[in-house]
């Protein structure tokens, strides 16, 4: 009994919420972590349309309890269909951007990146490139890159002429970003940086304007010249200014 009430004593003891207090985070700051989060999730899936079941497909199927068995020939594939998947899925995160960029450029190329992506009526100016060994936004937050890299900072900025306020949404148009560094090609670091252009859902005032980002990952050494970067979003690929 008096075990028992030991373990019982110790239990209210760590219930009752001794130690550290958790972070509360505001509703914008969960919510952009949760798009963030779900558009990583789904950028690096290369199987993300295979899961999806349409609806009639379902209620045709729902009467043969039979119709979602696998035949044993289906049953010997699969998981060698989904090692492929894997593997391919391993091979393009691997690869360097040039791949990625031929991949993306299918997109039709225009003029400019207001046509390829939705500013809202901003305009996006180029700002200033920088090497560094470690990015820290605000307190709160630092990266450090691999060992024997650096982080190559290509900033722009966004503004707003208009006469009232506008929300410029990048997140939701996931937005891909290729760049000739030194003359090598680079894909965009991912990043969960509320400044990355890439994760942009910000209201800018009139006349008001935003500082942005586009992260890039390169070998120590590298020189700072950036020959050119192109995005490509909703299916379509442009150029930004590099100077």
């Amino acid at each position: 009994m008096k075990k028992i009430f030991a373990i019982l004593l110790l239990a209210c003891v760590f219930v009752s919420g001794c130690g550290t207090p958790l972070i509360e985070l505001t509703t914008d700051e969960s919510q952009r972590i949760i798009s963030y989060a779900s558009y990583v999730v789904m950028r690096h899936n290369s199987a993300a349309d295979k899961g999806v079941v349409k609806l009639a497909e379902s209620a045709d199927a729902a009467p043969n309890e039979n119709a979602n068995d696998e035949s044993p020939a289906e049953e010997a594939a699969s998981p060698q269909g989904e090692s492929a998947d894997s593997e391919s899925a391993d091979a393009s995160q691997g690869q360097t951007a040039e791949a990625s960029a031929s991949a993306g450029n299918e997109g039709t190329a225009v003029a400019s990146v207001s046509e390829a992506a939705d500013l809202s009526g901003c305009t996006i100016a180029y700002s200033g490139i920088e090497e560094v060994s470690e990015y820290t936004e605000g307190t709160y937050f630092s990266m450090t890159p691999s060992s024997g890299n650096v982080y190559f900072i290509v900033r722009y900025t966004l503004k707003n002429d208009s006469s009232d306020a506008v929300t410029v949404n990048l997140m939701d148009q996931r937005p891909a970003f290729t760049a000739d560094i030194d003359g090598t090609s680079y894909e965009a670091k991912s990043t969960v940086l509320s400044s990355d252009l890439a994760n942009i859902n910000n209201q800018i005032e009139s006349g008001g304007t935003l500082d942005t980002i586009i992260m890039f990952e390169v070998p120590e050494g590298t020189a700072q010249t950036l020959n050119s970067l192109q995005v490509t979003v909703n299916g379509k690929t442009a150029s930004l200014d590099v100077q």
